[in-house]
This record gives structure tokens, sequence and C-alpha cells, in this order.
């Protein structure tokens, strides 16, 4: 059995300046997808395949029709086969094959045609990792504790779990080759898929999410594609120290509860308005304050005393930041009003959108003592505070080899202690 534990992430700052090829600064969150692999015979099929099941298909109470427990995805990838739950007898029955012939993008029309949409993402990462990796045969469960609507990466969680997996089963999980270095071919490829899915995406939850902790992200534009070595990352990536992520527990709060948005259109949205009002110099100004801010606050030891200036300094630039991205379209206004008109607001704490920038999750900055008022003014407005921490591991494999695990964070071949801990 092969297990992949992918971590939820929360942008910190750079959303949309990271686009332009400026910096972005992201964390994970202690909430996880996780992948459950094996080869072999796929369960319930008499032929070669990857049957690919998941959790994430069951509450889809708004269809009438009935959908698919499952797909079965022939080994030569030309065709998927959907599962049904039995109708009028006990067990499963199989669906119209569906033929995947033509290129990758007739491919990717055919199952936009027959699947639904809320299957499309692991069904499609599933079977490019499987004709990627050359899986003759398996099977492959997702379940997931992050929320598609609070942008908490649930979908570069997906394509990670799944590509792991599926390197897993093949056994090509590892490092560089020749270097002590991270192996990127999993996150390359999908940065590759949330491409096609997303149309514009700058990759920085995947890069995040496959190392862990506070990270800062910064792409090459020009390379992303262009880079001929599969094993590298095209871009900047630093981790932070690791005690980078207690002290942003410190400050930093996530609380969810919005409508969610989605982020395809609301990115495209977004870059039109800024390209519009030419803001695009004035949005990456304020963000890189914001960025500088951040670090010199969170460099500050614990034991430390923190100088007030500094904590002036990073909620004037928040204030500053969010001056200008409150004028963006599906900016949730009516929360930062109420929110701004709350005691203490930029002076005891503050307050900013996070990733795409609609009602997905929203960060309280701040000590906890002083955001009693905010809380409280969040929670009436139906929003709650995230029940996860931050999660100092990235991307986590667990071979069935007597209790070894894989950990992309660091040296991948070492052992550690606990579950996936």
């Amino acid at each position: 059995m092969i297990s992949v534990r992918v971590p939820g992430k929360v942008m910190l700052a750079g959303e949309y300046a990271v686009l332009t090829g400026r910096p972005a600064l992201a964390a994970t969150l202690d909430q996880h997808l996780l992948v459950r692999a094996r080869t072999g015979s796929p369960y319930g099929s008499d032929s070669n395949g990857l049957l690919v099941t998941s959790d994430l298909w069951v509450d889809l109470g708004e269809h009438q029709e009935r959908l698919p427990v499952g797909y079965l995805i022939d080994r030569r990838g030309s065709y998927v086969c959907p599962l049904y739950a039995g109708k009028n007898r006990p067990g499963k029955e199989w669906g119209p094959v569906i033929n995947l012939l033509g290129n990758r993008k007739a491919i990717l029309d055919a199952l936009e045609q027959q699947v639904p949409s809320s299957h499309l993402p692991l069904l499609l990462a599933a079977w490019e990792g499987a004709q990627t990796f050359k899986i003759d045969g398996g099977a492959l469960h997702v379940i997931s504790e992050l929320d598609v609507r609070f942008g908490l990466g649930s979908s570069s969680a997906l394509y990670l779990g799944v590509f792991g997996a599926c390197g897993a089963m093949a056994g090509a999980w590892g490092q560089n080759p020749g270097s002590d270095q991270p192996n990127w071919q999993i996150p390359r490829l999908a940065m590759k898929l949330q491409h096609t899915l997303q149309k514009r995406a700058s990759g920085y939850d995947i890069a995040t999410q496959f190392l862990g902790g506070m990270v800062e992200f910064q792409i090459h534009q020009e390379t992303q594609d262009s880079l001929g070595d599969p094993y590298l990352w095209p871009g900047k990536v630093v981790r932070h120290p690791e005690g980078t992520s207690r002290r942003l527990a410190r400050y930093a709060h996530v609380f969810v509860g919005g409508r969610g948005a989605p982020t395809g259109p609301l990115v495209k949205s977004t870059v039109d308005w800024i390209h519009e009002r030419g803001v695009w110099q004035d949005l990456c100004s304020l963000d890189e304050r914001v960025q500088a801010s951040l670090k010199q606050l969170l460099a500050i030891s614990p034991s430390e005393a923190t100088p007030l200036s500094l904590i002036e300094e990073f909620y004037g630039a928040v204030k500053n930041h969010r001056q200008l991205i409150r004028q963006m379209p599906q900016y949730p206004g009516e929360i930062a009003i109420a929110l701004q008109e709350t005691p203490g607001c930029d002076k005891a704490w503050t307050f900013k959108t996070t990733g795409a920038g609609g009602e997905d999750a929203l960060l309280l900055w701040g000590e906890i003592p002083y955001l009693m008022d905010a809380t409280k003014v969040l929670r009436g407005l139906g929003w709650k505070r995230l029940e996860a921490g931050f999660e100092r591991f990235g991307m986590q494999v667990q071979l069935n080899q007597k209790g070894v695990h894989k950990n992309a964070t660091r040296d991948l071949g070492s052992s550690l202690r606990g579950e996936f801990r």
C-alpha cells in the first residue's frame, strides 16, 4: 500500500503580483488530502487498468441523475469506463466506455463532455499519471479534509497527491538524479495540469505544498515551459526555517465561511481589471512593503519582545494594500466594511484577503487577545476560525517498507517519527 499526504496552503502575500514574476509568500496548513494506492489487478475488474475512486464525489445531492462512483482507466489510456453503484441489485455496474482518441486536447474535450465537472480534475490527473508512469494495473482512492470553497489548495493538493501516488506505484519517487535536491518531476506535472484546467496560474501553491512550511516563491515566466530538465523547478523557491511556522501561528489566523470563489473566472476578471486601470506597478509596490515588513516581523524570536514599530509598519502596509484591492471585482466589501468599523482595526490587529481574493478565506493578523471583537464580527457574518494550525511538513509519501517514509521537504530517504509527522 502507498499513501501520499499533501497539506493545504494559504497565501500570505503576493497575490496577483506573483503572476508578473514578483515573489509571493505562502504557508502550509494542518489539513490534508490523502491518496491511497496499490499496484496489481484493480478491485472489481477482470482486466488490467487503474481503478479511481474518491470520497470527494459522495456529497453531490444537487444532481438528480446517477453519478459514477469510480472509473477504470485502460492501461493503454485508450478508454475510461465509469463504475456505478448497483441500481436494482447490490454491487457495482459498469457504464458505457468513454473512448479517448487523438491528441491531449481531444482527450480533454471528450472527458469534459462525458464526465461530471466535479470528477474531471481527479480523473484527468489519474489518466495522465497512469500514462506518464506506465501504470499497468492498480487502484487509487482519494479523501480530503480541504473544503473546495475556501481556496486552501484543494486542487493543487489533488494534482500533487495523484501524480505522487502514480510515481510511487511505478517506483519513480526519489531524489533528483545526481543531486541531493528534491525531485521536482511530480510538482512540474502538477503545474502542467493546473495550467490546463485553470489557464492562469503561477504554481506557488504546488511548490508550497510540495515543500511545506513557509515558502517564498518566484516563477521565471520566460522559462517555466521551456526548461529541459524535468527534475528542476523553473523558478526561485526558498523554504524558510522551521521555526517560522511557529512564529507565524502567533500572528496569522485563517477564517473561512464565505460563499467561496471559483479561482479561474475570478483570476481572469481581476487580472483584466488590473490591466484596464493600469495599476500593476502600484499593486506590486504595495505588496513588496507587505512582504518586507512581514518577514521582519517573523524574524523576531518568540522569546523577544516585538518592537511596536515593526507591528505598525506591517499593519500600515496591509492597510495600504487593502485600499487598492478593495476596488477589485468580487472583493468581499460587506465583510471588509464591518471589520474596518471594529475597534482596533489596523492598530491592534489587521486583516487581508488571501489567494484569488474573493469570499474564500480571510487572514486576521494580530495576537489572540486583540482579536476578540473581530472574531465576534466574523462569527456574526457566518465565518469561523479554521480549525487547523500551520504545518511544517510538505507532501509526504509512505511506502509499504516497514514504516519508512519518504519526505519531500528534506532528505527524501530519511525516516520520520509518527504517522507522516
